[in-house]
């Protein structure tokens, strides 16, 4: 199961190695075709970024109040996550200082080459979705602010269901984040896939 990034890692990894995979369920992925001019611009500025925060020591890590913390976390997902979830994201996702301040705890490097990392052309979308035999189900949101145009994403998922009798697709209200802000939605189409596939 994996949301956003995580959802085209997998994507990724079912189409190249479909033997080893039981099911996918995939939410909100990011799917992100591949603007040759615009990603090797954004691939050299976030090398460049990558190489300057490899060595950071975590005091030079900068940290923030807790209400602070969750004003960046929404903003950074255009609002898409409201407070309440934030407040339960802070506790896995930071770590407290001495200070009483607390710092975003995962690998800044994720921020800089995974986008970059899987961003592929549509025609290579198309043909890794051929690949992919297993049960396979993709959750989208209605309301995210995508960076794709939904007509690419629905391409792919097209492709997906030709060749693979195991596949759905389901939209359903609510931003990137809905399975924290409209749990209660992904969970009533998630439980009859896991109850059929998870032996």
């Amino acid at each position: 199961m994996a949301h956003s990034l995580g959802g085209i890692v997998s994507f990724t990894y079912s189409s190249l190695f479909n033997d080893e995979i039981e099911f996918v369920i995939s939410i909100d992925a990011k799917h992100s075709s591949l603007d040759i001019d615009s990603n090797t611009r954004q691939f050299r500025k976030n090398l460049k970024k990558f190489l300057e925060i490899e060595y950071l020591p975590i005091s030079s890590v900068p940290s923030y109040s807790e209400d602070e913390a969750i004003n960046r976390w929404r903003k950074s997902s255009n609002y898409s996550i409201d407070e309440q979830s934030c407040k339960e994201l802070i506790i896995r996702g930071t770590r407290k200082k001495a200070d009483g301040t607390v710092y975003f705890s995962r690998d800044p490097v994720l921020k800089f080459l995974t986008l970059s990392s899987f961003a592929y052309g549509q025609n290579v979308f198309k043909d890794m979705a051929k690949e992919i035999k297993n049960p396979y189900l993709v959750i989208k949101a209605t309301d995210a602010k995508y960076v794709e145009k939904m007509k690419n994403v629905l391409e792919v998922a097209d492709i997906i269901k030709e060749n693979n009798m195991y596949f759905s697709f389901h939209k359903v209200p609510g931003t990137h984040h809905l399975h924290m802000t409209n749990p209660h939605a992904v969970v009533e189409i998630i439980n009859p896939f896991l109850e059929k596939y998870n032996n």
